[in-house]
Formats: structure tokens, C-alpha cells, sequence
């Protein structure tokens, strides 16, 4: 902010590619960061801001520290799952300010986008980066549900959760199983031994086990807590039964599966040079290896000492592109799709959204389990669909030929798969030189853990994300699947960055993604701390050892709840002139408010309890206190403020009904056309990508039909 400083990045603005900007919006216009000066710095820019509620709608000028963002999310009230008595247990933010992380994400992500067309088309963007929609987004289902005529998630628990998909105690602590399908439940069984109660009528199917829970569940607790968690990790996993155990992300200090992939960079740290900090979630294998670059360290005292590369042309000697053109990034790209349920689905409908063609790839006797709910309707947004039988050889032959074609493959098979189907890395490189495949998995592609069988649920709570959620006083849960759509964001990320790198080099990559390392990538602090400190971080609910009062009061209603986050003394000042405190409580610092917190507490309380939270949270905010209302994603679609900004659109489900759902977790100038369209069905445009993309001739394709390649 001073003159200085701003002209050293004027300077740097003039020739740049991106400029990122995390300034409140009513700092832009006074710094001369607004879009419009920024153009006449450079009209090629791309531009992405991230604010915590938009640069325009009824809340722009709202103040956003991560309790508030997380409380306004939608996903406050559905984070650790149901719970007992929502009365008694307030809605929880998730630990480790998840909004700047989520919302970093997503203007990564968004960013690779416009970076990508500047290069195709030389027009630039801005992007709009919302912190309280790219929350939101994790929970897309949520946001749609009600269009759908379904329920929103419970806050009430109701039962016990089932074998499905539950929690079990462990001699040392907790592991989460999940033993989904039959085969799976009948593998679990014979490793118990087959005991009587195993073939009892109401433990016959998953259904009835969830009718049964609670019983079913003391049995196997029975047996699980006389282990310890990690051998019981690898007795269940070496017999096909998915779980993992619950850890602090302190334990994947010494993970032998991290270690093998060489997951950590060390960086020094408080004069400790050997502190282990996340490094990135993937490997990069390139057909030419000497093309990989190396991790760069950079160092700079100051802008002075930065200057960029040469390059063939300055920003300066291009020709501006066309801001109102609103050509989608992605257009003329395409995408084979053969990843299933909610990751790889979510990367692949940014893609399409985008402007990409995907096709997604499926086999009539195993279908994306996606379609038995909503999940189809959200996530197939804009993409062809065809059935291949890949155990036949004219189905082979038809993937390879798409896999020709395309430019990215996205698959998240377990790893061993699609080498044994004859469709690994080393057979599409030959294929399509200049092809970016992109391999997800839950622990990656190498490493002594990479067979083991892993869902997003299991995953976060491996990682410690889960288990850092909640209250000291409750118990440790699963909760909302984050890990899965957190996934689907870096996923498209890295396939539009390696494209491009395609692009520029002509040549392809294959891309080793792991899960693991994606969630521990948005948890550097609890790893940190165990390394300076000795001490492991543990649940803390909606309080922040920097700030006070720092949490959730209850306001009017049944489960109402306004989170309340004040972070500098003003803020103080103002919110206890509001709450009516006495002289003597308002020139208190933070230490010293946080001793006499029984007083401070009881003061919002007594203001807050006879105000609805959507009036507290406005009339707080007017006077500069951040400040939300607890909203479930279910009250976010009649949020005005998110209608006037376009984040909820109508599109068309598999039948072809219009339903309310969002659309995607930033926003573009200009005139573009989102590309969202009707999910396909099961194999609905076989015939069509196989006759118009591939060019296979319909005597093929009647041909290929009775041998049964296309089921």
C-alpha cells in the first residue's frame, strides 16, 4: 500500500501473464487495482481477484475472515456430520482457515483457464473469485438438493451410521471402514472368522445392515478394539476390505508411502532448515524426462530484485485481445473420461463447463454409481456419453482411437488397472505423443500403499482433515465428503496446466495424482507446529488462539446461529458498543477480554438471542464487525445476494427438467457462454462419437453392437 511498493508492481504488471489479488474490494479502487486500471497497465492480462463475498452483489463490501467465510458457506451445519443435539452443538468451521485454501484452489485453478486462452487466443480476463462460493461449492449436491425435491443433509443424528461407511474403536484410537460392496462385506465376514451372526437374515444387505446398525456395529467393535489401528490398516486392506485409520497429520511425518514418493519439500523455518512443508499432490512423467523442470526455490528482498524472463514477444507488442468476444477456454479440446463417482466426474464438468468435449466412457455392467442419485444430473453437465466393453477387443480398439483423438485422459481406476487392460501410459504415449493423462488414486500410482482400496471419506480421515473437525468434548466423526471434491478442483488444475505444457512442448504427460497428498497439501499448520513445538494439533471448534471473540452465539430461532469473528481492536470497540458492554470492558485487548470471556459471551448472547441471525449478521457488518449467519446450503439458494452475482443456474437434468443448481466457483467478464447441457445417458451418443468423432462406419458399428463391444 505504499507508493513505493505500488509502483514496483506497476512496473512488474506492465509485461505479466497473471496478476492474483487478495485486497478487499474497497481497497481496489484506491490502490488503482481495479480491473479498468490494471488494463491500461496491459490489456492482456488475466486478472483474478479473490474477495470474501465477490467484487459485486448486495455483500461485496462485507468483511470475510475464514469463521465468518466457513459460516456462510453452507457447510458449517453439515461439516462433522449429525450430531446429538444440535442444540447443544453449535455448527463448527473445519480447521486451518480451509476458506483461504479452497478459495486459493479454485483462483489456481480458474487462473490456469485464462492463462490458457491468453496463449490460444491473446485475450485476457478477470476473474472473480468468491471465498464464500468456492466454499460453497464443496457441497454441490447440497446446493442443488432442494431442486431435486430432496431433503437438505439432517443436523439431528437419527441412527447409528452403518458398516457402510462408520467409524470403529481400535486398541489405540479409531479406523474408518467401509466395506460398500457385497463382495467386500463377504471378504470382511470370512477374515471374522464367519461368525453365526454373519449369515442372520437382518444383516442380509447393506440396507438392512443400516436398519441394523447399531447392533451390527457393536460386534465389529467388539473385535476391532483388541488391535491397534495399523494393523488393523493392513489386515483389512491386504484382504479387499477398504478402510483407513484415523491420524493427526503429524503421523504422515514419517509415512514410508510419502517418504517413497518424496512427498515433502524441507524449508527452513524459525532457524530450523529441516522443517518438512506439503510439496505438490502429483508426479509428472513426460515422454521426453529431461523435460521435467526441477523444484525452483526463489528468494527476493524486494520487487526491485524481480525481473522477468525474456520471451519471444512482450505483453506490450501483442494484439489486445477482445474482452467482450467471451471465447470459452477450452474450446476445440477434448477429453476422454473414464473416472467415476465424484472426483474425477467433478474435474471432468469444469472441463466441460469450460468448453472442453468430453466423452465419458462407461460399461453397461458397471456403471458410474453416480447415476442411482443426483450425482449424474450436477456433474455430467455437458458431456457426451458411450459404453465400451474394454474386455473385448473392438472395445479396446475404440478407446485407443479415442485416446488418439483427445487431449487429456482422465481416469481414476485403481492402479494396476488400466495396465492390465492394455490401456496404461506406456501404450497411449505411442498412441498420442502430445496426450496428458491424468492417473488419480488414493495414495498414487507408486509407493507401498498404492493397491490399497480408497474412497474420499476414507481418505480424510487418513490425512487427519476429519479428525481435526468438531469440539474437544465430542467424539471424532467422518463427515461431508470434502476430499472428493477438493480433489476435483486440483485435478482440472493440473490437466489444464500439463495441456498447456503440451501445447508449447508437443509433449504429452502423465500425471500421477494422489488424493493423500492433495488434502495434506491444505494442512502445512499442523505439521509445522509438531516440528517446532512437539505438540499435535487437536479439535478446537470455532476458536482462534490469535483473536477473541472468536466463535458462534445463538441468535432467534431453532438451531439460528450467527458466527462472529473480531480480529482487530476497532472491531472490538464497535461490537461492544452494540452488545451495550460497560466502559470497563472496552479498552480491553484480546488476552484480556479472553480472561473475562464469561462476561464478554454472556453480553452477545443476551443481544444476540432475540435477533434472527440474517438481521445480527447485516447489522454487524454494517458497522464493521465480520460477522455471518450459520446458513445451511440449502437456505444459499434463495441467498439474493448469490442470485444477483449468477452463481445458481437453471440447467436441464437427465430428463431434460430444468433444475436450480450452481454453476461453477468463479466468474468471468465478458460474454461467455458457460457450457452446461443435459447429462447424457448410459451410452446415449455411442453411436454418434463413434460414427462422427472416431469415423467408424455405421456396418462397424451394428458389427461392433452384436459382438457386444458397445455394452
Amino acid at each position: 500500500k505504499e507508493s513505493y511498493g505500488l509502483g514496483e508492481f506497476k512496473r512488474l504488471a506492465v509485461d505479466a501473464d497473471l496478476v492474483v489479488s487478495g485486497f478487499h474490494p474497497s481497497d481496489l479502487k484506491k490502490l488503482s487495482l481495479d480491473p479498468d486500471s490494471l488494463r491500461v497497465l496491459n490489456p492482456n492480462l488475466v486478472i483474478t481477484y479473490i474477495t470474501p463475498f465477490g467484487l459485486t452483489g448486495p455483500l461485496s463490501e462485507y468483511l470475510g475472515p475464514d469463521l465468518v467465510i466457513f459460516h456462510s458457506s453452507g457447510l458449517s451445519k453439515s461439516l462433522i456430520g449429525p450430531v446429538e443435539n444440535p442444540e447443544t452443538t453449535p455448527p463448527v468451521r473445519a480447521s486451518g482457515q480451509q476458506s483461504e485454501f479452497i478459495a486459493g484452489v479454485a483462483a489456481a485453478c480458474s487462473a490456469m483457464f485464462g492463462i490458457f486462452r491468453k496463449e490460444e487466443t491473446g485475450q485476457g480476463a478477470v476473474i472473480d473469485v468468491s471465498m464464500q462460493e468456492a466454499l460453497a461449492f464443496m457441497d454441490i449436491i447440497s446446493l442443488s438438493a432442494a431442486s431435486f425435491g430432496k431433503p437438505g443433509r439432517p443436523r439431528k443424528r437419527e441412527s447409528v451410521q452403518g458398516p457402510n461407511l462408520t467409524l470403529l474403536p481400535a486398541s489405540d484410537g479409531h479406523i474408518a471402514i467401509s466395506p460398500r460392496e457385497e463382495r467386500q462385506w463377504k471378504n470382511f465376514l470370512k477374515l471374522l472368522g464367519s461368525p453365526d451372526w454373519g449369515s442372520d437374515p437382518k444383516f442380509a444387505d447393506r440396507t438392512l445392515r443400516q436398519e441394523n446398525a447399531e447392533e451390527i456395529i457393536g460386534l465389529l467393535s467388539e473385535w476391532s478394539s483388541k488391535h491397534p489401528k495399523m494393523e488393523l490398516f493392513h489386515l483389512l486392506q491386504e484382504n479387499h476390505i477398504p478402510c483407513f485409520p484415523m491420524m493427526n497429520p503429524a503421523e504422515h511425518l514419517d509415512s514410508e508411502q510419502l517418504e517413497a514418493r518424496d512427498y515433502f519439500d524441507l524449508v527452513e523455518i524459525a532457524r530450523q532448515s529441516e522443517i518438512k512443508v506439503p510439496g505438490r499432490p502429483f508426479r509428472i512423467s513426460k515422454i521426453n524426462p529431461d523435460a521435467i523442470t526441477s523444484k525452483k526455490k526463489v528468494g527476493y528482498e524486494s520487487g526491485a530484485d524481480i525481473s522477468w524472463l525474456e520471451r519471444s514477444i512482450s505483453n506490450n507488442d501483442q494484439p489486445v485481445g477482445d474482452f467482450s468476444r467471451g471465447n470459452l477456454p477450452l474450446k476445440g479440446v477434448r477429453v476422454a473420461d473414464l473416472s467415476w463417482v465424484i472426483a474425477g466426474p467433478t474435474c471432468t464438468r469444469y472441463l466441460a463447463s469450460m468448453g472442453a468435449e468430453v466423452v465419458k466412457v462407461e460399461t453397461s455392467s458397471r456403471p458410474d454409481p453416480g447415476r442411482s442419485g443426483q450425482l449424474h444430473d450436477v456433474l455430467g453437465q455437458g458431456k457426451l456419453g458411450i459404453t465400451l466393453n474394454l474386455k473385448s477387443e473392438d472395445g479396446l480398439a475404440a478407446i485407443k482411437t479415442l485416446v488418439a483423438k483427445s487431449d487429456i485422459i482422465v481416469e481414476n481406476f485403481a492402479p494396476g488397472v488400466m495396465e492390465r487392460l492394455g490401456l496404461g501410459w506406456d501404450v497411449f504415449k505411442e498412441i498420442n505423443p502430445r496426450l496428458v493423462m491424468i492417473s488419480a488414486s488414493g495414495t498414487g500410482q507408486s509407493g507401498p500403499t498404492r493397491h490399497y482400496a480408497a474412497y474420499g471419506t476414507l481418505l480424510q480421515i487418513y490425512t487427519g482433515f476429519a479428525g481435526l473437525n468438531g469440539y474437544p468434548q465430542n467424539p471424532p466423526s467422518i463427515g461431508m465428503a470434502w476430499a472428493d471434491p477438493l480433489c476435483g478442483m486440483l485435478l482440472a488444475h493440473a490437466a489444464v496446466a500439463a495441456l498447456r505444457s503440451s501445447r508449447n512442448t508437443s509433449e504429452g504427460s502423465h500425471i500421477d495424482f494422489s488424493m493423500v497428498e492433495a488434502v495434506l497439501a491444505t494442512m502445512p499448520g499442523p505439521l509445522i507446529e509438531y516440528q517446532l513445538t512437539g505438540d499435535r494439533s487437536e479439535r478446537s471448534g470455532n476458536t482462534d488462539e490469535n483473536f477473541y471473540p472468536h466463535g458462534v452465539f445463538k441468535a432467534l430461532g431453532d438451531d439460528c446461529w450467527v458466527a462472529i469473528a473480531v480480529t482487530d481492536q476497532d472491531q472490538w470497540k464497535t461490537l461492544a458498543k452494540i452488545v451495550d458492554a460497560p466502559a470497563d470492558l472496552m479498552g480491553l485487548d484480546t488476552d484480556e477480554r479472553r480472561l473475562r470471556s464469561d462476561v464478554v459471551d454472556k453480553l452477545i448472547n443476551a443481544w444476540i438471542s432475540s435477533i434472527a441471525p440474517e438481521k445480527a449478521m447485516e447489522i454487524l457488518q454494517e458497522a464493521g464487525v465480520p460477522a455471518s449467519a450459520s446458513f445451511t446450503s440449502e437456505q444459499l439458494t434463495s441467498s439474493h445476494h448469490l442470485n444477483e452475482r449468477g452463481f445458481f443456474e437453471m440447467l436441464d437434468d437427465r430428463n431434460g427438467e430444468s433444475r436450480l443448481m450452481p454453476a461453477l466457483p468463479w466468474h468471468w467478464d465478458g460474454d461467455i457462454n458457460l457450457n452446461f447441457g443435459r447429462p447424457p445417458d448410459l451410452g446415449g451418443d455411442t453411436r454418434f462419437v463413434l460414427r462422427s468423432i472416431l469415423g467408424y462406419s455405421d456396418e462397424d458399428i451394428d458389427r461392433m453392437e452384436k459382438a457386444g463391444a458397445l455394452t
